[in-house]
């Protein structure tokens, strides 16, 4: 897959949304159908862009596991088309992303996106992350599993 492969709107969206999940859910909820799962398919595919699932980084000696490497990549790509390019780019530079990451996670500062979930609806709860909102969005609107229509 090429990085031309992610469209340019995809892009667009993370970036004028974050970091509110909020704004991100609201944009969602006003799309169209195709482009709900769009939006999906192209964070997935920018995800494994990052890192496959069973091929993560190894940081300190230690190697991630596939759940430990989705969400790192999927953190890679909510930081937006700037940081994603460079983790794609260099996997040295994962190394750096990963202790940013963990930052992040235990709630230390950082100069990376922490997205609020200020604001969203209670029904998406369960999915409160960049990465997977659009799956309580899609259920709510078109009453169908996402995953299912991006797998069939």
């Amino acid at each position: 897959m090429s990085q031309d492969d992610i469209a340019p709107w995809f892009w667009e969206v993370i970036e004028s949304c974050k970091p509110s999940l909020a704004t991100l859910s609201e944009w969602l909820e006003s799309a169209k159908r195709e482009d709900v799962e769009d939006f999906q398919r192209f964070y997935l595919d920018a995800a494994t862009r990052v890192a496959e699932p069973w091929n993560g980084p190894v940081v300190d000696g230690i190697e991630f596991s596939e759940d430990s490497t989705e969400d790192f990549t999927a953190w890679v790509v909510s930081q937006g088309r700037s940081v994603w390019q460079q983790a794609v780019d260099s996997s040295a530079n994962q190394e750096a992303l990963v202790r940013e990451y963990w930052r992040v996670s235990e709630g230390e500062p950082s100069a990376y996106v922490t997205w609020s979930t200020k604001g969203v609806r209670g029904e998406y709860a369960g999915y409160l992350a960049p990465e997977s909102i659009a799956h309580a969005v899609y259920e709510r609107r078109f009453g169908e599993d996402l995953l299912d229509v991006l797998a069939g």
